[in-house]
């Protein structure tokens, strides 16, 4: 996702640092112990001056823009407006050679003066492949077509939604992680097909998922909507549920052959332990039959 957005990996790594820092004073808070520049440094692992920089008042925040984007549209404006890439009065840039003499305009000097440390050959493709500019074919020269580049779609409410949930999920499981007791843990479960299916099973699946999820969800938001309003732990409650697909290389086998279907209860499709009654279970039982179990939750205490 940073990579689509054009963000760079110099303000991903400071971002990094920085929730690293972060969490370490939430840890160090929780122990009761002195949150110091030293201290951290230990902790983390960085400097100690990597420390002031972060925790500085005075320090500038990261730069979490998209950097390659900023940066051909820094270069599409100069290309409309400065004197030298274009008739300003009339806002036409000029047709660039992609390489010139030092005293001629050219698309390597543009880039080299609007859009430093980058390569003016990648600029070029990603102007052509976003539309914003061509080759003209009769002049082997570089026009620019549209001053606006279009990235990818990029919506800061759905990049909150997923930093939630990816921090939600990834909490739940550490939660789990570390807590011996099986009943005190929270509910973490997950289906998957250990075969690839079809494409038209695959959207029916998906189609099973959006009838039987949404009642679901919408049953436990009544009941969350009926509780009255508390500041005791400070804490909220929820439940995520999505659907996934894995990547082809993990849903193949390694010799390409198709592994065996799962043992089903006997009389009862698709019916396994934790959604059967009582008497489906009883009828499987005795007659000997190893019910599938839906991604059990490991005992770590036990190794199973």
């Amino acid at each position: 996702m940073l990579v689509r957005q054009g963000i760079g990996a110099r303000s991903t790594l400071e971002l990094i640092k920085r929730a690293y820092v972060s969490a370490t004073m939430d840890v160090l808070n929780e122990r009761e112990l002195p949150i110091t520049t030293a201290r951290l440094s230990v902790f983390t692992g960085l400097t100690s001056r990597e420390i002031d920089n972060i925790t500085g008042s005075s320090v500038r925040a990261a730069d979490t823009g998209p950097n390659f984007v900023t940066a051909l549209a820094a270069l599409l404006t100069a290309w409309h407006e400065d004197f030298r890439y274009a008739f300003t009065l009339a806002g036409t840039p000029y047709e660039l050679d992609f390489d010139a003499s030092s005293d001629k305009p050219s698309f390597t000097a543009l880039v080299r003066e609007f859009a430093p440390g980058h390569e003016p050959g990648e600029l070029l493709q990603e102007l052509i492949r976003g539309g914003a500019a061509r080759i003209n074919q009769e002049t082997n020269r570089i026009q620019a077509v549209s001053r606006a580049f279009i990235a990818e779609p990029y919506s800061r409410l759905n990049a909150k939604r997923i930093g939630s949930l990816v921090r939600n999920l990834t909490e739940t499981l550490y939660a789990n992680s570390q807590t011996p007791d099986a009943a005190a843990r929270r509910f973490e479960r997950h289906v998957t097909a250990d075969f690839a299916i079809n494409e038209g099973a695959e959207e029916a699946f998906r189609t099973t998922v959006r009838a039987h999820a949404q009642p679901f969800l919408e049953l436990l938001d009544k009941w969350l909507q009926e509780q009255p309003p508390a500041a005791e732990n400070g804490r909220r409650v929820g439940v995520s549920v999505f659907g996934f697909v894995e990547p082809r290389e993990f849903a193949e086998t390694k010799t390409g052959e198709l592994p065996p279907r799962p043992k089903r209860l006997p009389g009862f499709s698709g019916v396994n332990e934790r959604t059967a009654s009582s008497s489906d279970l009883k009828v499987a039982r005795d007659s000997g039959a190893q019910p599938e179990i839906i991604d059990q939750q490991k005992d770590h205490h036990k190794g199973t």
